[in-house]
This record gives structure tokens, sequence and C-alpha cells, in this order.
């Protein structure tokens, strides 16, 4: 079975026609979401702590951000179950790039730092942000996996011996 936790209301609830079988859990499904950032922080670290229990059957924990990432990290953790956590882009190495303030930075480092601590397998999609993350945050290699997402251009090129094949995404 799969149960997806969403940050979003009870309009999130419309998927479940698309999605059939799938459990969609929206944490805001029966109260307004704040506006300010620290509400929805504060609600989105209390909310796992009070609803836990009902997770106890899930067998693994999964993620694909790290800054939000402390919700599925507590209901594993007190769940005593595995934590998996997939991520295209690194939130602190982007947000250097960017030029964000220190407190800022901060703020991403530390959260980057306890969910890649906690994480059982850390699922990214270059060696640069493997790299990154051994780096910045002392995890150990064997924790993390390289999947790339790319495209192979050199599949769409117009080459005759290409004719008969398959290609999907």
């Amino acid at each position: 079975n799969i149960t997806i936790i969403s940050y979003g209301d009870s309009s999130d609830f419309l998927l479940k026609t698309l999605l059939g079988n799938i459990e969609i859990i929206p944490i805001y499904a029966n109260k307004n979401k704040p506006k300010r950032s620290f509400q929805k922080a504060l609600i989105s670290i209390v909310w796992p702590i009070l609803n836990y229990k009902r997770f106890n059957k899930i067998h693994v924990f999964k993620t694909n951000q790290v800054f939000g990432g402390w919700l599925p990290l507590i209901l594993a953790a007190l769940n005593k179950k595995k934590l998996f956590v997939r991520l295209g882009y690194e939130p602190l190495q982007n947000s250097i790039k960017a030029n964000n303030r220190k407190l800022s930075l901060a703020l991403i480092w530390l959260t980057s730092f306890i969910v890649y601590r906690a994480a059982d397998v850390i699922l990214v999609t270059s060696p640069d942000i493997f790299n990154f993350i051994v780096g910045k945050y002392l995890v150990i290699k064997q924790k993390i996996k390289v999947k790339s997402n790319w495209v192979n251009t050199q599949l769409f090129n117009n080459d005759d011996s290409k004719a008969n094949s398959v290609f999907t995404v």
C-alpha cells in the first residue's frame, strides 16, 4: 500500500480518483492552512507527533525534499522505520549559488544535516550532489546512491538504425 501525506488541504482528496488505491492524507484537511511560514513549520513538526500511530504499519517513509523532510523523519523515528530521501537538487548548494542570506543558509544547513544524518538511504541525481553532501554534512558515502535522471539526447537523432526501437519516459 502507498500513502501520500501532503502539505495540502481537503482539495487534495480529488487526486484519489486519479490515483486509485493510494491513500492521501493532507495535513490541512480539517483546518485552514496558515499564511505564516513559522506556523506552517510548527504544524509540520507537531502534526506527525500527534498522528504517528496512524502510520505504524508503514515500512519505509520517503521524502522528495529535504526542506520539509522533517515530517517523514519524525514519523519514521517515532515508528522505528526506515527513511528514504530522494532529491534532484541540493538545497544548500543552490542557496549558496543564489547568494541567500547567512541566516537562511544556516537554517537550510541544519535542516539538511538532520535529514541526511537520519536517512537510511539518500538517492541523488548527480555525482556533484553526492560529493557536496559527503563534504558539507559528513554523511557516509555508502548511504548515498546516485541515479541520474537525464535524458540521452542521442536517442532522438535521425539514425535509421533505431527505426524499430521503442523509447518510453
